[in-house]
């Protein structure tokens, strides 16, 4: 007789038609053919001989009295199919599998169907072969973009990596972070100790991050327009609100690494800009940062109407620029050309901000 089983059949010996009871059949009359029909698309699982089989594309007939079907996988759906000590991987473009194969991590990222036979492997998961960094055990894909550097330390000596993909298989190269070379902008603005903590777990969630996209600096609650100026005092002892960037770029970033911690590399740049700022403003007369002679201080109808300077730092160099203080009206009070006594200083804290600031991070 046959019993039919989706497409998968199974054939008894003619003894068994002389019982007329299916329960004896099974439990009396051992099987001696099976016929698995095998549809494109899927695999058959069984067992025979105690021994795993993975059955492909066709139909099977497979004589043994020690034979059991388990049932079908459908290859289509399912990237990765394990039936006991046999894994079978169908890995797509732009994927790549990991795993271990005799407690080595393994990377396989050519397209096609892959079969292992062995108790020493076991799959571990699909990584898309787009991710800056792929890790498995000592066995480590990174891929560094322009722009970036990738920090490792190799047997704890700093080793750092250029733009390109790089394959680590020791234990004892360590990757620790991507750091972006490229050139940023700081408001200089003094930020109180909350701001400087939320600043901070910003830049250590970006830094993890395998495509980082530069500063982002948000801060919760009502935004006080006059929030970021820095406040000076000049020679003659008044105060001054001055609005200012900074622009910086790492050049040598081993060095960089080595003498600064970079999790604080954007305080420490902001904080010795301000300081350097400062000074240069405290040993500055009013009359000198003022554009106009009309100087007064008091109701906002009696403020400056003119500019304070705005410097900028980008390849070792500093460009100031002048930002309203007073509403304007048109393109010509909104730029205004400066003064021979405002050129001079903007020309001053030009050469005097670079110096010091270049002496710091020297």
């Amino acid at each position: 007789m046959e019993v039919f089983i989706g497409t998968y059949f199974k054939h008894y010996s003619k003894e068994a038609t002389l019982l007329g009871m299916a329960n004896l059949i099974k439990s009396q009359i051992p099987c001696i053919s099976s016929r698995i029909l095998v549809v494109r698309g899927l695999l058959a699982k069984c067992i025979q001989d105690s021994k795993n089989r993975i059955l492909g594309e066709g139909d099977h007939i497979i004589e043994s009295t020690d034979f059991e079907f388990v049932g079908f996988e459908d290859i289509t759906k399912a990237s990765c199919i394990q039936h006991g000590t046999i894994t079978i991987l169908r890995v797509t473009k732009g994927k790549i599998a990991l795993a271990w194969n005799n407690s080595d991590p393994i990377f396989i990222s050519k397209p096609g169907m892959y079969e292992f036979d062995s108790p020493d492997f076991n799959f571990d998961s699909f990584r898309d072969a787009e991710e800056n960094l792929i890790q498995l055990g000592s066995k480590k894909i990174v891929q560094v973009q322009t722009g970036q550097v990738a920090v490792t330390y190799d047997d704890g000596l700093l080793k750092v990596l250029l733009n390109g993909t790089h394959e680590i298989n020791s234990s004892t190269h360590i990757f620790h972070r991507f750091l972006s070379i490229q050139e940023k902008s700081i408001r200089l603005a003094t930020l109180s100790a909350k701001e400087k903590l939320s600043h901070k777990s910003i830049n250590m969630k970006q830094s993890k991050k395998s495509n980082p996209t530069g500063h982002q600096f948000h801060i919760d609650g009502d935004v006080d327009v006059d929030s970021d100026l820095t406040i000076c005092e000049t020679k003659d002892l008044v105060k001054v609100g001055i609005r200012a960037d900074i622009f910086y770029s790492i050049s040598d970033p081993e060095k960089c690494i080595v003498k600064i911690d970079t999790d604080e590399l954007e305080d420490l740049v902001r904080e010795t800009a301000i300081a350097t700022l400062t000074n240069i403003i405290r040993s500055t007369a009013l009359n000198q940062i003022a554009q106009s002679s009309n100087v007064s201080a008091g109701s906002p109808h009696d403020q400056v109407r003119g500019a304070m300077p705005n410097f900028a730092k980008s390849n070792e160099q500093v460009y100031p620029s002048a930002i309203p203080v007073s509403p304007v009206r048109n393109d010509e009070e909104i730029h205004p050309p400066p003064s021979a006594p405002m050129a001079e200083f903007f020309d001053k804290t030009h050469d005097e901000f670079m110096s010091k600031v270049c002496f710091v991070f020297a």
